[in-house]
């Protein structure tokens, strides 16, 4: 009876600590099976430098092509400078709140810094630079097992937000003060 109770309840805490796991995965765009460099708008100039940051999304759905439906994990990597420019290396990380031992979809976006500090901020903001890859499916992994790549994941160009053109009520609101201002400064004859 007592090794049936022991033998229970080592089945619920193995089933519980996997239930708690943190599923793993390699956050780099330069790995094994992964050469997918980030590049600036113009598709030519790799990003390069701390001036720019890759972050990581994810999804519990596998087949997920939502970006709205996509989690922010927590992750960003600086890129890098020389020939590793275009690349980050982000290291081996848990996601928060992923499951291990499961198929994720994951995304990754990228943004100049200067234009926001998250990748919101620099989307939104009129002449940010911002992108986003493809969406993959990753198996995250935890304890032994070593980490997946980001297999499958496509270099990627910025985006840059356009500037606002002028609304029409502006442009008539200075065309009418440009017409006074000259109606002011005709001499009386």
């Amino acid at each position: 009876m007592k090794t049936t109770a022991a033998v229970l309840v080592l089945a619920v805490a193995v089933a519980a600590s996997r239930a708690w796991a943190q599923g793993t995965l390699y956050f780099a765009n330069g790995a094994v099976g992964v050469s997918s460099p980030i590049y600036e708008a113009d598709g030519v100039t790799k990003l390069s430098g701390p001036d720019y940051l890759a972050g990581l999304w994810w999804s519990p759905v596998p087949t997920e092509t939502n970006a709205e439906a996509m989690y922010f994990s927590g992750l960003t990597a600086p890129l890098h400078t020389g020939i590793n420019a275009g690349y980050f290396f982000g290291g081996v990380k848990p996601i928060p709140g992923a499951p291990a031992q499961a198929y994720v979809a994951v995304q990754v976006r990228a943004w100049r810094v200067q234009d926001g500090a998250d990748f919101f901020s620099a989307q939104a903001k009129p002449g940010g630079h911002w992108g986003e890859s493809n969406f993959i499916q990753v198996y995250l992994t935890s304890g032994p097992q070593p980490p997946r790549n980001l297999v499958g994941l496509q270099s990627f160009n910025l985006t840059v937000t356009p500037l606002p053109e002028p609304s029409a009520f502006t442009l008539a609101v200075l065309g009418g003060a440009v017409l006074l201002l000259c109606r002011r400064v005709r001499p009386r004859r």
